[in-house]
C-alpha cells in the first residue's frame, strides 16, 4: 500500500517485467495508462473511473518502471480515500490490465 496527502504531488512507481519470445523486452514504447477505483475487486471499466496516462522510466538496462503522477496538477488528483490502482500496457496483440497496488490518500 502506498500513501500520500491529498495536497501532495508525487510520483508512484511500479517495476514492470516484459518478455518477448522468452527474452527480456523493453515495454517503454507501449502506451501506459492507469485508473484509480474505489470498488474492491472490480475492473475499472466504467467511464467514471477514467484512465489517465502514465510514463515510463528506465532505471538500468532492462529495468523498466511505470510511473503515475498523483496530486494537484498531476495525471490524477484523488480526494481523501482508499483507491485500487490499475495499470494497463497497450501492445499488440495483448493489452494486459493489472491491479498493481492500493493508494491511501489522506
Amino acid at each position: 500500500m502506498k500513501e500520500q496527502w491529498a495536497a501532495s504531488l508525487e510520483f508512484h512507481r511500479w517495476a514492470v517485467a516484459a518478455t518477448l519470445d522468452g527474452a527480456p523486452h523493453d515495454p517503454t514504447q507501449d502506451p501506459l495508462t492507469f485508473a484509480l477505483s474505489t470498488a474492491t475487486d472490480a475492473d475499472p471499466v466504467a467511464p467514471t473511473d477514467g484512465f489517465v496516462n502514465g510514463q515510463w522510466e528506465t532505471e538500468a538496462p532492462s529495468v523498466y518502471v511505470a510511473c503515475l503522477l498523483c496530486g494537484p496538477g498531476g495525471a490524477v488528483a484523488p480526494t481523501p480515500g482508499t483507491y485500487y490502482v490499475w495499470m494497463k500496457v497497450t501492445d499488440s496483440p495483448e493489452s494486459p490490465l493489472r491491479l498493481v497496488d492500493t493508494l491511501k490518500v489522506r
